[in-house]
């Protein structure tokens, strides 16, 4: 996998596309458009009350395949928090090598904040 930056990848056919996403402080409240666009979701894991979750997908085969996705973020401040804003982690590998990491800051009411990533070979 290549970051070819902003919210672009290039990946090999076949290659399996892990996404690693957490949070700084909780309600995690993370959404993916399900199923991506070129591809379906596997390997889903998020225990209930975690920060962090994981999912992956694999890289249709052959030259000119594309997956592309949106992901929602949002969050839910308490009024005791003097930090009126959470912060997404996503971190992308690819089997065949190669990570990107992006951040996310969703302040206090703003969200849900959504994001669209494509991947193609």
């Amino acid at each position: 996998m290549q970051d070819l930056g902003t919210n672009d990848f290039k990946a090999d056919p076949n290659e399996t596309i892990t996404i690693k996403v957490s949070v700084d402080k909780k309600p995690f409240l993370c959404g993916f458009q399900d199923p991506p666009d070129g591809a379906v979701w596997k390997n889903i894991s998020h225990a209930p009350g975690s920060q962090t979750a994981q999912r992956q997908f694999t890289m249709p085969p052959g030259p000119g395949g594309e997956v592309d996705f949106n992901v929602q973020l949002d969050t839910q401040i308490a009024a005791s928090d003097d930090v009126k804003k959470a912060t997404y982690t996503l971190v992308f590998s690819g089997s065949a090598g190669g990570t990107a990491t992006r951040t996310i800051v969703v302040p206090e009411d703003a969200g849900p904040v959504s994001t669209e990533y494509t991947f193609t070979n």
